[in-house]
């Protein structure tokens, strides 16, 4: 019954969303997205055999840095319920949760998971897509991520900043980095 929904739902979007905008804030709010794996939210919701999700507290599977950040296409993947499950990430399903708030950053917490995971991965592939999300949060004055205190205190203590010390590539961190006159940084 579900899935037949949720195909009627995408089928006639464009008509059910002219006809009312009232549609849309409802299901901003709701737990409708099938996503993989578990979601470590409070507002997720458990149907059948699904994990259920709001638009909002899943990411764009369409946007490669992410997906490579997050670890979407590996084999072994905590990460995919950060994702729609895949059946529901064709264009006309995703131009539909993109209105309704399918994040196209990383937030903090997804970040910090993500940085987590690389870390645990040794993944330098991934590890670069992070910094290079981080860089550009800073640079581009967004700033969602690097205004954040307490997300730069907990993610300058994980180590999954690649480095090369004598020929081997190790992975350390953000403090481990910083000379001593830049600490209180």
């Amino acid at each position: 019954r579900l899935k037949s929904f949720l195909s009627f739902l995408v089928d006639r979007w464009d008509t059910l969303y002219s006809r009312s905008h009232t549609i849309k804030e409802v299901l901003k709010d709701t737990a409708f997205v099938p996503c993989g794996g578990h979601v470590e939210s409070t507002n997720a919701v458990k149907a059948g055999n699904m994990i259920l999700a709001r638009p909002d507290q899943l990411l764009d599977p369409s946007i490669e840095s992410l997906a490579m950040a997050c670890g979407l296409n590996d084999d072994v993947n905590e990460n995919v319920s950060l994702f729609p499950s895949f059946e529901y990430r064709s264009e006309k399903w995703l131009r539909m949760l993109r209105e309704l708030g399918l994040s196209q950053n990383l937030n903090p917490d997804i970040y910090i998971r993500s940085a987590r995971r690389a870390e645990e991965a040794q993944d330098v592939e991934r590890s670069r897509k992070l910094l290079r999300h981080l860089s550009d949060d800073f640079s581009t004055n967004q700033r969602t991520l690097t205004s954040d205190a307490e997300f730069m205190r907990t993610i300058s203590t994980i180590h999954f900043i690649p480095a090369s010390k004598d020929g081997v590539t190790i992975f350390t961190s953000f403090q481990k980095l910083a000379i001593d006159a830049d600490r209180a940084l």
